[in-house]
């Protein structure tokens, strides 16, 4: 959503607190119950849609985070294991081809800490079993060592594939929900002079006021019917 969104949507999330509020007033009146109605349907179905974008790109970055973590985990024990493998054999070349560390791995690009990981792979895996036993680098560890590769290279795209998709759906589907929503507010502002002078009309005059407080959504609590 853009700020202008953000902002328009708070402000039904103070329309609905006062509808809660007030709702022994305005409930005695039929027309504005259908509108009210009208205007929590539309409101819950902005809200799961806004929730649901949420959580899922929250969801899939969390995963490829525990995924990275993981990998980089192994890779680092492993190359380290290897590279003292190769001091005691003299090999100052492998040595240095095969230290890695969870930090060094993590601060570059994502394709580049899997070209890095599938290379040390294939320099454990090409040593000789017997030689790499006492390191503890068995052919277990070096075939869980892969998967994770894979697994983390599985993800590595999911996050950013999930947000556009789901960014296009919002592009198609909060546009008229917000379209929808300010039909049903027309339709409310004209009514509420019914309730002229209580606290109720004055509340949700107030209600009715949109602020610039986009940077505050994440905090606030959505109303629900």
């Amino acid at each position: 959503m853009t700020t202008k969104d953000v902002n328009f949507n708070l402000m039904t999330d103070s329309v609905g607190t006062t509808l809660n509020t007030y709702k022994s007033v305005w409930a005695v009146n039929t027309r504005f119950t259908e509108a009210t109605d009208r205007f929590w349907d539309i409101k819950n179905k902005i809200n799961a849609s806004a929730e649901r974008s949420e959580i899922e790109t929250s969801g899939a970055t969390t995963e490829k985070k525990n995924v990275a973590f993981d990998a980089f985990d192994m890779a680092a024990d492993l190359s380290k294991r290897g590279s003292i493998y190769a001091l005691d054999n003299k090999n100052l070349e492998l040595h240095d081809q095969l230290r890695v560390s969870r930090s060094s791995l993590s601060g570059i690009d994502g394709k580049q800490a899997i070209a890095k990981m599938r290379d040390i792979h294939t320099r454990l895996s090409a040593l000789p079993p017997e030689g790499l036993a006492p390191y503890q680098i068995t052919e277990v560890e070096l075939t869980e060592f892969k998967g994770l590769i894979d697994a983390y290279e599985a993800h590595i795209s999911r996050p950013r594939d999930i947000t556009i998709d789901r960014a296009v759906q919002n592009q198609d589907v909060l546009p008229q929900l917000f379209t929808d929503m300010r039909g049903v507010l027309y339709v409310m502002d004209s009514l509420i002079s019914i309730f002229k002078g209580t606290e109720f009309a004055m509340a949700y005059r107030q209600a009715r006021k949109i602020m610039d407080r986009g940077k505050t959504a994440a905090s606030r609590v959505k109303p629900s019917k």
